[in-house]
């Protein structure tokens, strides 16, 4: 299953739907808030981290740029 964000174009209530990826195609999605269904998908960036720096040392909590290996 993955979670989905919509934006209502008729009220502007963002909300989550839960489908599985194969649903997804086709699937009438609807507004919870005013049921209308003018809504669009909503995409937001995602970060990915495994952990470690460029240079192989463990990030540190509050490095200014992630990047342990500066010294901050």
């Amino acid at each position: 299953m993955a979670v989905y964000e919509f934006a209502c174009a008729d009220c502007g209530e963002e909300f989550t739907v839960e489908l599985a990826m194969s649903e997804r195609t086709g699937a009438k999605i609807v507004c919870p808030q005013c049921a209308g269904n003018r809504v669009q998908q909503v995409y937001r960036a995602v970060q990915i981290s495994t952990g470690k720096t460029p240079c192989g040392q463990e990030s540190k909590p509050g490095c200014c740029c992630g990047d342990c290996c500066c010294g901050h």
